[in-house]
């Protein structure tokens, strides 16, 4: 639950700072979507399976990578549900991309279309 999260952030942030870029979203978005990064759980079930196997063991690895997975869901769900509210809802356009930014930089005009 913690050591994926904690290397995802650290390789991020160490690309960031090497291609000199700032990262795509905000603070609270990264570390909702570092935490969901925990959730991955098919790797430790098959470790757990080999290191285990049919023992008395076997049955609370399986019940604590999944328990793992599932805190891991809901703290990033929580998070990002948490930093992406305070984000401001996008209005839906009917004009294209290209025509957004022309009607940005004042070069596209609605031009009302003759009455008859």
């Amino acid at each position: 639950m913690f050591g994926k999260p904690i290397g995802i952030m650290l390789a991020a942030y160490l690309a960031c700072m090497m291609l000199k870029q700032r990262p795509a979203g905000t603070f609270g978005q990264m570390l909702g979507i570092l935490i969901l990064a925990g959730i991955g759980f098919t790797m430790s079930l098959f470790i757990g399976t080999l290191a285990f196997g049919s023992g008395d063991l076997a049955t609370p690895v399986r019940f604590g990578v999944l328990g793992g997975s599932f805190v891991s869901a809901l703290l990033g769900l929580i998070v990002l549900g948490w930093s992406c509210r305070k984000l401001a809802p996008r209005v839906a356009s009917d004009l294209s991309r290209e025509e957004e930014l022309a009607e940005q930089r004042g070069v596209f005009e609605d031009i009302d279309p003759p009455k008859r």
